[in-house]
C-alpha cells in the first residue's frame, strides 16, 4: 500500500471511526480517480503549449529566412565568398519515448453488492423454505408438489412438524413463524457474508487501482517535466533566432554597402574591415544554419546535441555583439 493510500486510510478512521471497507473503498477510488484526471489535465496543458511553441518556431524560422538569412547568403556569394547554405531543415517532432508511455488506468465505479445479495440470498432462502418442507411433508408421509404450495389447506400441515422440532406441542402456525425465522436468518447471514467480501475486495481492489494511478501519475509527471523542459528549449530558441535576425539584418546592409562600393573581388583584395565584416556574417549564418538545421527530437525526447549547439549559436552571437561593443556589454543571451 502506497503512502498516500495510508494517509488517506488514517483520515478515513480518523474522521469517521465507524467508515466501513466498502466506504473506505469510495474514497480511495474517488481519489485515484481525481489522480487521473489530474495527471491527464496536466499533459494536456503541456501538449497543447508546445504546439503552440512549434508553431511560433516554425513562424520564426520563415521570418528569418524571408527577411535577413537567405538575402545573407546570397550577398555573401556575390561577394565571391562561399556560404554554407542549408538545404533542408529537419522536422521538429515531439512526443512521448515508447518507455514513457503507460497505459491509461480504468477507475471503475465502486459496487456494494447489496442487490445481487439480496438476490442470491432470496434464492437460497426459497430452496431452504421448499427443502424443508419437502423433508417436513416426507416425515408425514405426504407427497410433495410443489405446485400445491400456493394452496393453503396442503401448506398447513407441512408446516407443524418443522415447528414441532423446536416445540413439541407447536402449532402450524407456529411452524411457519419458525420456517420464515430460519429463511430470513439463513438470508441474513449470506446477505451480510457477500456484501462483506464484496466490501473487502473492494477496497483491495480500490488500493491496487489507486497504486496504478499513483504509478501513472508519477509517469506523467516526468513527461511533464520533460516537456517543460522542451518549451523552454524551443522559446530560448525562437529569442535566439529573433536576435540573429535582428543582426543579419545590420550586417546585410555592410555587405551592401561592401558590394557597392568596393565591388566583387577575391577575398584577398577586400578592405582588411570589409574581411573582417565577411567573416562575421559568415561566422553568424554558419551558426544560425547549424542550430537550423540540427535535430531537435530524438525518439521523442530533447536532443542533447540540440542543447548544446544552442548554446554554441548563442555564444557566436554573444561574441560579435562584445565586438561591437569593445566588450562593454554582457552577454545578451
Amino acid at each position: 500500500m502506497s503512502s498516500k493510500e495510508d494517509e488517506l486510510l488514517a483520515d478515513n478512521k480518523s474522521t469517521a471511526p465507524q467508515l466501513g471497507e466498502h466506504e473506505q473503498a469510495l474514497n480511495i477510488t474517488s481519489d485515484a480517480s481525481e489522480i487521473m484526471q489530474k495527471a491527464e489535465a496536466q499533459v494536456s496543458e503541456c501538449m497543447l503549449l508546445l504546439d503552440e511553441d512549434l508553431k511560433n518556431l516554425k513562424e520564426s524560422k520563415a521570418s528569418l529566412r524571408k527577411e535577413a538569412l537567405d538575402e545573407s547568403q546570397t550577398l555573401l556569394l556575390d561577394l565571391g565568398y562561399k556560404a554554407n547554405m542549408l538545404e533542408d531543415e529537419p522536422e521538429v517532432a515531439f512526443g512521448y519515448a515508447e518507455e514513457d508511455k503507460q497505459e491509461k488506468v480504468e477507475v471503475k465505479s465502486v459496487s456494494s453488492g447489496k442487490f445481487s445479495s439480496f438476490i442470491i440470498a432470496s434464492i437460497i432462502g426459497a430452496i431452504v423454505a421448499i427443502g424443508s418442507l419437502f423433508a417436513s411433508a416426507k416425515s408425514i408421509g405426504v407427497a410433495f408438489d410443489i405446485n400445491k404450495l400456493s394452496n393453503i389447506d396442503y401448506l398447513m400441515p407441512l408446516l407443524q412438524p418443522i415447528g414441532k422440532l423446536f416445540i413439541t406441542d407447536a402449532s402450524t402456525n407456529i411452524g411457519g413463524v419458525v420456517l420464515a425465522g430460519i429463511v430470513f436468518i439463513i438470508m441474513y447471514i449470506i446477505y451480510i457474508i457477500r456484501v462483506s467480501l464484496r466490501a473487502t475486495q473492494n477496497l483491495k481492489d480500490a488500493q491496487a487501482t489507486h497504486e496504478q494511478a499513483e504509478f501513472y501519475c508519477t509517469s506523467k509527471e516526468e513527461c511533464k517535466k520533460e516537456m517543460d523542459k522542451v518549451d523552454a528549449h524551443l522559446n530560448e530558441t525562437i529569442k535566439t533566432i529573433e536576435y540573429y535576425k535582428l543582426i543579419l539584418s545590420e550586417q546585410n546592409v555592410k555587405l551592401k554597402r561592401i558590394l557597392f562600393i568596393e565591388e566583387k573581388q577575391n577575398f584577398e583584395f577586400y578592405h582588411y574591415k570589409t574581411q573582417l565584416e565577411l567573416e562575421n556574417s559568415q561566422k553568424l549564418v554558419n551558426a544560425i544554419n547549424n542550430l537550423l538545421g540540427t535535430p531537435m527530437a530524438e525518439k521523442g525526447r530533447l536532443s542533447s546535441e540540440a542543447q548544446e549547439v544552442l548554446i554554441k549559436t548563442k555564444s557566436v552571437l554573444n561574441k560579435h555583439l562584445q565586438v561591437i561593443y569593445d566588450k562593454n556589454i554582457d552577454d545578451v543571451l
